[in-house]
């Protein structure tokens, strides 16, 4: 069945976040904050997801419960919390050698 003469109500949730953020691809946003984008997505789709976060000419501020793989290939800065307690910051490549 199509997307586009759906209301976005009744779109699944993978759907409904993959129009959100196309939405904010769109409006060529400077800051994007986005609290799990993939979730409830296809793996091929979350992947695409974010490359394109990765590739937006803006400050991205994603919240994770994981850092997805892709990222880890890039030069990410990370800030985890724990229970509202940092208990780390620095680069992506840095939480391997932890």
């Amino acid at each position: 069945m199509p997307l586009l003469p759906r209301r976005a109500g009744t779109l699944s949730g993978g759907e409904q976040r993959m129009l959100a953020l196309s939405r904010a691809l769109l409006a060529r946003a400077r800051v994007v904050l986005v609290d799990e984008p993939a979730q409830g997505m296809a793996p091929a789709v979350a992947a695409r997801t974010y490359e394109l976060l990765g590739g937006l000419d803006a400050c991205v501020v994603l919240a994770e419960q994981r850092l997805p793989p892709a990222l880890h290939r890039r030069t990410v800065l990370v800030h985890e919390l724990r229970r509202g307690t940092l208990v780390f910051s620095g680069e992506a490549g840095e939480l391997r050698e932890r």
